[in-house]
């Protein structure tokens, strides 16, 4: 039992971690919550998308990458450097002197505008709720490569206990910036919230990497 819950919790984490991060997606999805605007819609496209390529990621680049011992070292390799960059690239981010503010109201030509009563059609949220989603080509780095090396030495049920902590942390963070967002504006739109998630996560993907390279498992 502590077992699984480990790797739930693992999960939860990693889900967390890669999401969190302010990108296209994460953007889009805080406007369309700012606004009211089929909001409901666009969080189901991105958790459901979430599961499905993490469950693609986990069963099956995961189970290509454990069926060679010499893939599954070379993979959890690449997954440690990947990790490592990417926590470099936060700690980059958090100590640079950049605004990483969220600022949601900025129209083409870089005025600051009250855009919260400008609504697209149903049809439209919902096509670019898709582009956003399947058209990042890091949505692939992260759910399938990555996530997948991570569970390639997991056996079938350790891999369902994490799919579904990952679900769940995908859930938990689009939950809140689609609904919650509102509420916590304020917070998105200094600098030093953006600077304390930078850091949690560089630390976040620095433990996970530490736990790959010390899974005795992998290297037998």
């Amino acid at each position: 039992m502590n077992e699984f819950m480990s790797e739930f919790i693992s999960g939860v984490l990693l889900g967390l971690s890669l999401i969190v991060a302010i990108g296209a997606q994460n953007a889009f999805v805080i406007r369309q919550g700012v606004k009211k605007n089929y909001i409901s819609y666009v969080i189901s496209i991105c958790i459901l998308s979430d599961i499905l390529l993490m469950s693609l990621g986990i069963f099956g680049v995961g189970n290509l990458i454990a069926i060679n011992s010499s893939f599954l070292k070379i993979f959890t390799l690449l997954g440690i450097g990947f990790l490592l960059f990417y926590s470099f690239n936060c700690f980059r981010t958090a100590f640079s002197k950049k605004n990483n503010a969220l600022t949601v109201t900025d129209d083409t030509d870089g005025h600051t505008v009250n855009d919260l009563a400008i609504k697209m059609p149903k049809k439209r949220v919902i096509l670019l709720t898709l582009g956003v989603t399947y058209l990042n080509p890091h949505v692939y780095l992260d759910t399938l490569f990555l996530v997948g090396s991570i569970a390639a030495n997991m056996n079938q049920q350790e891999k369902l206990v994490f799919l579904s902590g990952a679900s769940f942390g995908s859930f938990l963070w689009f939950m809140l910036i689609g609904y919650g967002v509102r509420l916590i504006l304020p917070i998105f739109q200094k600098p030093l919230t953006w600077k304390i998630f930078d850091i949690t996560i560089g630390f976040l993907m620095i433990f996970i990497a530490v736990k790959l390279a010390t899974d005795s498992s992998i290297w037998q």
